[in-house]
């Protein structure tokens, strides 16, 4: 929204002017190259034309495109407030009372665990955030701590393997959907020869029958504004057979298989898919409770940061469309792989 284009030809230099002052505020470096490239253009396009209307097209032309590109790289509505009270008049930027961008966050455990961290993150960035998973208990508590820190969270609890549940969480999530984040999984071991049918197709729910849910309805509600982020979580799994280890394995590498496919479909069409892999085991509660004496052998450093983790998964969703990264894998210095 443009408040304030009163008198264009008065008020152009110090408009420029404030536009360079604004790019301070941002602090992300893509926002300040693409604002001083088309500054820069603007003036050399409209030296000698300062005239009425010419400049009031062309200075509107590229408000919008600025409002746009913030809009974007903030990951919210942006308002631009232009206050000719003031000599030189100056610019504010605000988010709207518009409706929020959506992160969806499906497999949500502990605080200090990936899924929750994930949901801390996006909500961070300014996004309502939907964390789904089959125990309520977890959820709330971290619903109540995004909205103690100011941030828009909703709990829905979700069996990642039921499709009328994932139908109905994307339904709460509605258009307004940006990111979508698959991090359900179980690592269920066990030799071929001894394991059940029933086991193994458990262990393809989970991993593979619920990533396409997942994906599917996700992808679905993206679609018609061409835009939206996708991310699965893999493991080492994903891409390797291991003894004992067959049901986790064959599902693991059946879900980047659909990743992969998803992202070829739907990537001409705006939409970003894409796999990161955790080789090795993430420092966080879930180890630390259920396997302490694993986690004191491998010490901080064998365990992937979580932190890292975080900042690796809201870097795919910052990517330009035409420097999209379809698989990362994550792990520590002294993995041995």
């Amino acid at each position: 929204k443009l408040v304030g284009l009163k008198n264009p030809v008065h008020g152009c230099c110090q408009v420029i002017q404030s536009v360079q002052q604004c790019s301070v505020q941002i602090e992300y470096d893509r926002f300040e190259i693409f604002l001083r490239f088309r500054i820069q253009k603007w003036i050399l396009e409209n030296v000698g034309r300062v005239t009425g209307s010419i400049v009031y097209d062309q200075l509107y032309e590229l408000l919008i495109q600025i409002w746009e590109w913030v809009s974007i790289i903030e990951s919210k509505p942006v308002e631009f407030i232009f206050d000719y009270s003031q000599t030189p008049f100056f610019i504010h930027h605000q988010e709207t009372k518009g409706s929020m961008k959506k992160a969806v966050i499906l497999g949500v455990g502990p605080e200090a665990g990936l899924g929750s961290q994930l949901a801390l993150s996006f909500a961070r960035e300014g996004m309502h955030v939907l964390v789904a998973s089959r125990t309520p208990s977890a959820l709330e508590k971290l619903v109540a701590k995004i909205r103690e820190s100011g941030g828009e969270a909703t709990a829905v609890q979700t069996d990642a393997t039921n499709e009328e549940q994932v139908v109905s969480l994307f339904e709460n999530a509605g258009a307004d959907l940006e990111v979508a984040v698959y991090n359900a999984g179980n690592n269920y071991p066990g030799r071929i020869v001894e394991m059940d049918t029933e086991y193994f197709e458990n262990s393809w729910r989970v991993c593979c029958l619920g990533g396409f849910l997942f994906g599917r309805e996700a992808v679905k509600w993206m679609l018609p504004k061409k835009n939206g982020t996708l991310i699965f979580t893999g493991a080492s799994a994903s891409l390797r057979g291991r003894a004992n280890f067959g049901a986790f394995n064959s599902a693991k590498s059946g879900l980047r298989t659909l990743a992969q496919a998803m992202s070829k479909e739907y990537g001409p069409e705006g939409i970003h898919v894409a796999h990161v892999i955790i080789d090795g085991a993430i420092n966080g509660e879930k180890i630390k409770t259920k396997a302490p004496e694993y986690a004191a052998k491998l010490g901080e450093e064998g365990m992937i940061n979580l932190e890292g983790i975080v900042d690796s998964y809201v870097y795919l969703h910052r990517q330009h469309p035409q420097a999209w990264t379809f698989e990362l894998d994550l792990r520590t210095s002294v993995e041995k792989w």
